[in-house]
């Protein structure tokens, strides 16, 4: 079924950040297997990995986040701090977890038009 527009970029975009959360989660596995350190009965290891992927699809996601937009060119034009504002502006996002809610928004339309598509029939 060809999908196309929104759909397609939202389907593109989860798949993409879920192989990154599936990755963080296999090397901390493969931690766990090299190291003798056991996930499950260890909650300061759960606790940084919990951090590691929140981190890490919030600075996966900040591609897509910013995408479609021209936001940060309109920053970088900004006359002498304009590079060091886009900067900060990128750091501020991924620290606040801005692009994690953009995901979980992404993953609500997603869902919200495959439950439209499967009432209509």
């Amino acid at each position: 079924m060809y999908l196309g527009g929104d759909t397609y970029k939202n389907i593109k975009a989860i798949k993409g950040m879920l192989i990154v959360a599936l990755v963080v989660l296999a090397l901390a596995h493969a931690y766990q297997y090299s190291n003798d350190v056991h996930i499950y009965e260890n909650l300061e290891f759960i606790k940084n990995l919990g951090i590691v992927l929140f981190f890490t699809i919030s600075i996966g996601f900040a591609f897509f986040l910013y995408e479609d937009t021209e936001v940060l060119e309109e920053i970088r034009k900004v006359p002498f701090i304009g590079l060091k504002l886009m900067l900060a502006t990128l750091i501020i996002t991924v620290v606040l977890g801005i692009p994690v809610f953009y995901f979980l928004y992404k993953i609500y339309l997603l869902l919200k038009a495959k439950y439209i598509r499967t009432s209509i029939k």
